[in-house]
């Protein structure tokens, strides 16, 4: 069975329980946004009731955006929001469960998927950010993007081309496409481009963390590597 831990705010992981996994991994393979855990008597008072939270619904009054592993845990007493990760099972047993399954820090990879903002380039809006949920398919040499986000298991789907895929609302070929990391927006500073023949596409990530992360992972598939 999959495992889910807690990041707590000095960034270590914590892990649950067996009997809050088995509860968290159920409501991960059913695709339900929310699941309440059971309440913690043993813990101090305001710190007893606790929800997960997945993909779109993975945000809260301190956490307005989606983390990049696309779960949260909310103390739903004072609002306190902690990011789960889901770490798979390394056992892989058939060609279905390969569809559901990646090694262990597929969650922490930001690099491979998560939300960006995209500017519209045509169209009234021509010049608007738009926050689109982005995975990166390395086997078919493309950058698909979602309007809302997807569960991991949904982004292993789009990784693996699997036709199981959730229909994107886009697709950017990749293909000896090339990306270049001068910002494209002063009030956009992670902003970079992606330029295809008779295209191109500005997209900006969050932090020049996740910018780097996002570049070099390009920048391999577009060379085909």
């Amino acid at each position: 069975m999959a495992t889910f831990h807690h990041k707590d705010g000095s960034g270590a992981w914590h892990s649950f329980d067996a009997s809050q996994n088995a509860i968290i991994e159920a409501a991960f393979q059913q695709n339900q946004l929310r699941v309440r855990l059971p309440t913690m008597h043993s813990n101090p008072a305001g710190h007893r009731e606790f929800e997960i939270r997945f993909g779109s619904a993975a945000t809260s009054q301190r956490m307005p955006r989606p983390p990049d592993t696309g779960i949260v845990q909310v103390n739903t007493q004072n609002g306190n929001t902690r990011v789960v990760r889901r770490d798979a099972p390394c056992a892989v047993t058939s060609s279905v469960t390969r569809a559901f399954v990646r090694s262990s820090n597929f969650a922490a990879d930001s690099a491979l998927y998560g939300w960006l903002l995209r500017r519209q380039n045509s169209g009234w809006r021509r010049g608007a950010w738009q926050r689109r949920f982005y995975v990166l398919a390395p086997r078919s040499s493309c950058l698909l993007y979602y309007s809302k986000g997807l569960h991991t298991r949904e982004v292993q789907l789009c990784r693996d081309a699997d036709p199981a895929m959730p229909p994107a609302r886009g697709t950017i070929p990749l293909a000896n496409a090339m990306i270049l990391q001068d910002p494209v927006d002063y009030n956009q500073p992670y902003s970079f481009s992606v330029v295809v023949p008779g295209s191109e596409y500005h997209l900006s990530a969050h932090s020049q963390e996740l910018k780097d992360q996002w570049l070099a992972q390009l920048a391999r598939v577009a060379r085909g590597e």
